[in-house]
Order: C-alpha cells, then sequence, then structure tokens
C-alpha cells in the first residue's frame, strides 16, 4: 500500500485520517481548523470552500491558521487576508503564525545524516535513508491549537529537490500522530 501512495508524489494528494462523515447532534458546534502552509496557489483554499458548504460542515466554525516564514511575515501578511477574502470563505477567526523557515522548509526537503551516508555507501543496494526530521514547532503548534477542533485540514507544501515518497509518508505519521480527524492536502507539482 504504501509503495502504491508513493507512486503518486507528483499527482494531487488528498489522505484522509479518522471518521470525516461521523454524525454529529445539530446541537453541538463543531470546528473546522485549516492550517495553511502559505504557497504561490489558492487550491486547499477552493477546497476549503466545497468542504464548508457539505451539509455536514456548513454550520461549524471555521478557524484558518495562516503559516507564514518569520522571514516573509511583513511581505505576505496583506496578500494572505486578500486571498482568503477572495475565496469567500466565511472565516471565523483568521491568525497568521509565524514559524521558523527550517520548521516549513523540514516539510519540503530530507536531509541525509553523515552517519547514515556512510552506511548508505558501504551497501544498502541503493537505497537512502532519510533522518526522520518532523517540523517539531509545527506539529507542536498544530497539537495545541487544534487539540479540540471536529476536523483538521493541513496542506504539505510541494516535494523540493529529491525528496522520496517514503520521506513524506514517515513525517505524515509524525505531524498526525495524536490527532484524530485530519485531511491533509497537496496540489500537483505541475499545477
Amino acid at each position: 500500500l504504501w509503495n502504491r501512495i508513493a507512486a503518486t508524489v507528483d499527482k494531487c494528494l488528498l489522505i484522509c485520517k479518522g471518521d470525516l462523515w461521523k454524525p454529529v447532534p445539530f446541537n453541538l458546534a463543531s470546528t473546522l481548523d485549516l492550517w495553511w502552509v502559505v504557497e504561490g496557489d489558492d487550491l486547499l483554499l477552493s477546497f476549503i470552500y466545497v468542504i464548508s458548504r457539505n451539509y455536514r460542515w456548513t454550520f461549524t466554525k471555521l478557524r484558518i491558521f495562516a503559516v507564514i516564514k518569520e522571514t516573509e511575515v511583513d511581505d505576505v501578511k496583506d496578500q494572505t487576508s486578500k486571498r482568503i477574502h477572495q475565496a469567500s470563505l466565511e472565516a471565523d477567526s483568521i491568525e497568521i503564525r509565524s514559524v521558523a523557515a527550517d520548521d516549513i522548509a523540514t516539510y519540503g526537503s530530507a536531509k541525509l545524516s553523515t552517519h547514515q551516508n556512510m552506511q548508505e555507501n558501504e551497501g544498502s543496494k541503493g537505497r537512502r535513508i532519510y533522518k526522520n526530521e518532523p517540523p517539531v514547532g509545527l506539529t507542536s503548534l498544530i497539537r495545541s491549537e487544534s487539540a479540540n477542533a471536529d476536523l483538521i485540514m493541513l496542506n504539505l507544501p510541494r516535494p523540493r529537490g529529491d525528496m522520496p515518497a517514503s520521506r513524506l509518508l514517515q513525517m505524515l505519521d509524525v505531524v498526525t500522530k495524536r490527532l484524530t480527524r485530519v485531511v491533509i492536502f497537496r496540489p500537483p507539482i505541475n499545477f
């Protein structure tokens, strides 16, 4: 199964964890959290618009957390608010979170350790072993802010360089470890 999923790295990727359509009594307010690692496209915002029109998620409280690199906060802050407004999303709160550039870069790159490089050269039959370096700061931020959310949606930046699919799947396991209902979305490479 992992190899089949791994073969779709250059395609649009949508991974669901948990029972997304579990009935919730209408008298209870539900919360949908969107963790949007801001990139050049707005495909995730369009996807959220479609999801929020479903009868199950129509009256939910939508919270948007726009994740921006610390170095780009001033440049991107106004553009992000405009893009959310242009997507016709009715958010209850929009929070812009600045995160260290290394945390966001961890999503897009996989680093080989020197010890693992030596092991690879000694005879791993061409197989690379990547360090498991999840974006700890961003992951803990998602867990603390969205612990009580009924649905958490987050996007993954497009892979950069030679990031293997196995690295992507390792990272997804770490990010969604203690979250109950998650949808992870990534647009295709050539979109």
